[in-house]
């Protein structure tokens, strides 16, 4: 018959569970709809989480029922330190991954991933068979754990603290983690003192689980608020480009129209029909600008509506091949340096050749026609983490720093002479983040102008 501290404490333990595998479902299911790595890292510090409460209610148990030196015991809190242990490194990795935007190494997470099972058996099967030492054995078993915890809690804590006015997820999880922190680095010191033989001024009664619980709902709450509103802002964001999206793609295919409406009556007047060759030559212009604006409304839709399809790309035939079909009589002066450390990357083939085909366009389209040896280089180098990098670098007429922040928006044109429909960098940068990748830009005005391509390899697993 269980005593009534054991039944509150494996009802505590039970719901602690509960609400871990609520909201590591919740979250792992937004992490597959949006790809948002911390996510993925956080749902699993709730599995972590949800292993652990799983754990200690069977320990409590075995205790009671199987005696405290049962081996079932013993490989039970192997596995509960262990998910105590990985609950706190995903959730910093988490915390990190999304308080900088960006990935944590996979070489750091693997490395630090691997000790821990180790310092797990070491912590259990230490002091294991000495009835004489139960506040060490507790000591090692919880104390430890509680410490790492507090410290990445903390640790989380601070990192989400500069996102606070981000949204109230964001605060919720702050409070939340700061708080369960403290309460973590409170039970270890709880179980530090006996074994010390220092009594501890701060009292731990078996029901502050529950205060557990409720922190643990806080932060809950907190990520499934931070989830909505980031997919509120997506939504915000695409009605936005939604209503810029329609203004201008109008705007622009009206403009040739109505050009194309003055010509033709112009001809219509004109006695002399031997004149009317260069209206149709403006004719045929004004077509090819709405043909042009049509077949990016086109590209941005169907990157749009088509998931990732990965394949085999060579790098190096993909650059000539768009070199080579981009090449005109008026560009044949600019000449292409390829330089590689690596030629194969496993990607989308459409979404690299839509990101890099307007690049080199723009880099013919603006170069420098007083350079006496106008050019296109491409570098392709390895990054860490199975990331590369095509850098691609011209010695055209350059941008201005001012227009810089501006030139991936939707229709943006910095350049007044440009006939283009301005949707070109904005499908580059849209297909770019499908492809799990970023565009860095730099530029100088009459120097020329770089474009960074930083990708992710997408090699499947050809395992299954």
């Amino acid at each position: 018959m269980l005593n009534q501290a054991t039944s509150t404490v494996l009802i505590q333990n039970i719901s602690q569970a509960l609400l871990a595998f609520l909201v590591m479902y919740l979250l792992n299911r937004f992490y597959k709809n949006y790809q948002n790595k911390y996510f993925q890292y956080w749902s699993w510090s709730w599995l972590g989480l949800m292993i652990y409460m799983i754990g200690s209610t069977l320990t409590l148990a075995s205790v009671v029922y199987l005696g405290p030196y049962n081996p079932v015991r013993t490989i039970v809190s192997i596995i509960t330190v262990s998910a105590g242990l990985f609950q706190a490194l995903w959730l910093l990795v988490g915390s990190y991954e999304l308080s900088q935007q960006k990935e944590l190494t996979k070489k750091t997470v693997t490395i630090i991933s691997a000790c821990i099972a180790p310092i797990a058996i070491a912590l259990v099967l230490l002091y294991a068979n000495n009835p004489e030492a139960g506040n060490i054995r507790v000591f090692l078993r919880v104390g430890v754990k509680s410490l790492v915890a507090g410290i990445s809690f903390i640790l989380s804590a601070i990192l989400i603290y500069k996102l606070r006015h981000t949204g109230v997820g964001a605060k919720y999880i702050f409070i939340a983690f700061l708080l369960f922190g403290i309460e973590q680095l409170n039970y270890f010191f709880s179980f530090l003192t006996p074994m010390l033989g220092i009594e501890y001024f701060i009292d731990t009664p078996y029901f502050l689980g529950t205060v557990d619980f409720l922190l643990q709902a806080v932060m809950g709450i907190g990520m499934i608020i931070s989830v909505l509103e980031l997919e509120r802002d997506q939504l915000q964001k695409a009605n936005t480009e939604l209503d810029t999206f329609l203004y201008r793609s109008s705007h622009d295919l009206r403009a040739p129209l109505t050009a194309i409406l003055g010509l033709t009556t112009a001809i219509k007047k004109m006695k002399n029909k031997d004149d009317a060759i260069e209206f149709v030559d403006l004719i045929q212009l004004k077509v090819q600008q709405a043909d042009k604006v049509i077949k990016d409304i086109i590209t941005l839709r169907k990157g749009q509506k088509i998931g990732l399809v990965v394949s085999k790309v060579n790098i190096r035939e993909t650059i000539s091949r768009i070199f080579n079909m981009l090449s005109s009589p008026s560009n044949d002066k600019i000449k292409l340096h390829y330089e590689s450390e690596i030629d194969i990357l496993y990607t989308d083939s459409d979404k690299l050749d839509t990101a890099i085909t307007n690049i080199i366009s723009n880099a013919m389209k603006y170069h420098d026609l007083e350079q006496e040896n106008p050019e296109i280089r491409v570098i392709v180098k390895r990054l860490e983490n199975e990331m590369l990098m095509i850098s691609i670098n011209d010695n055209g007429i350059g941008i201005d720093e001012k227009y810089l922040s501006k030139i991936f928006n939707m229709f943006y044109r910095a350049n007044k002479k440009s006939k283009g429909s301005g949707l070109g960098l904005y499908l580059t940068q849209e297909a770019i983040h499908q492809i799990e990748g970023k565009v860095e830009v730099n530029s100088v005005k009459g120097v020329g102008t770089t474009f960074k391509l930083i990708l992710k390899n997408l090699e499947p697993d050809l395992s299954k």
